[in-house]
């Protein structure tokens, strides 16, 4: 059985390290193609056959690799974070630690509770941790939006174009809404069209305000009219959202509280059983009784926390 799981580690190990050896050969190739699909320049009088070709591509994409979107939502987490490394490399990194991290646990002569409960956290943690981390930088990117739109505002009533506005955003204020608003003026310098530079921004943020904004900004431009005092009115919209989002935050403070503690009552409780008895405790692991009663308590420990925080998530 030992001779087993080492010739298991060493496959995992080795296809591991062939699977980034590869990845590496073909990184520059990779980037070269993503440059020119995202920035190559086209002629206006062969923009509508090549937007036609790019419609037929997106649906051969669409409904023959639909891996590709989620691996593009992953590629995007991952920058939002601040992860710079290749999507498939993360993957990798994350199958091969949940593979191997618990069978030389089992090699080690670790017990198999222990083990099973490591491939849960890791396999859960990396995507809840990139996530959670998403959402810090989402909420920070909305709260600069106001003084975002401000620098807009001003630069245009001072007579300086739309470009030159964002140019401000991007030198002048902080992260995250710099690095946003400086990458869609890179990629309109390099042709790509502003419409869906602001659009793939919206993708990468999933920021409900900041799509209202960039909306009132595309329509402006095909339509006309004053954008700056678009601007002040889009501005005092959003204010009234963040009021009434931290409204909402205080008033389901108790709610919220209400689910932390259901869930994490269990597990104290088991803490503190497993301290004051550890023999007592021991009969819901060393018996299929005790297992069964775990797993059942446990799948209804996450059906009651799903329900609190679906009670106290409110859409607006």
């Amino acid at each position: 059985m030992l001779v087993i799981l080492i010739i298991v580690c060493a496959m995992v190990f080795f296809f591991c390290i062939f699977t980034i050896i590869l990845h590496g050969i073909a990184k520059d190739k990779l980037k070269v193609e993503e440059r020119i699909k995202d920035f190559v320049l086209e002629e206006k009088e062969e923009r509508k056959k090549t937007t036609t070709k790019k419609k037929r591509l997106k649906v051969k994409k669409n409904t023959g690799f639909k891996t590709r979107k989620e691996l593009a939502q992953i590629e995007n987490e991952l920058y939002n974070v601040g992860i710079q490394i290749p999507v498939q490399q993360f993957i990798v990194i994350w199958i091969s630690a949940s593979i191997m991290v618990p069978i030389i646990l089992v090699i080690v002569g670790v017990s198999s509770v222990i083990c099973i409960a490591l491939v849960a956290l890791i396999a859960f943690f990396p995507m809840i941790y990139v996530r959670g981390k998403k959402k810090k930088r989402k909420n920070r990117l909305e709260g600069q939006l106001i003084e975002a739109i401000g620098v807009l505002s001003n630069a245009l009533k001072a007579g300086h174009s739309f470009q030159s506005a964002m140019s401000n955003i991007a030198t002048d204020m902080e992260a995250p809404i710099s690095e946003e608003f400086g990458r869609v003026f890179k990629e309109t310098q390099r042709g790509m069209t502003l419409e869906e530079s602001m659009n793939r921004m919206v993708e990468r943020t999933d920021s409900d305000d900041l799509d209202m904004l960039c909306t009132a900004i595309i329509i402006q431009r095909k339509v006309g009219g004053n954008l700056a005092e678009v601007l002040e009115k889009i501005s005092g919209t959003i204010q009234s959202r963040i009021s009434l989002r931290k409204e909402i935050k205080t008033r389901t403070a108790s709610g919220r509280m209400s689910g932390f503690i259901v869930g994490a009552l269990p597990f104290l409780l088991l803490g503190m059983m497993a301290a004051i008895n550890r023999e007592y405790a021991s009969q819901l692991f060393e018996t299929s009784a005790g297992r069964a009663m775990l797993a059942f308590g446990f799948v209804w420990e996450c059906i009651g926390f799903a329900v609190i925080k679906k009670v106290v998530t409110i859409k607006y």
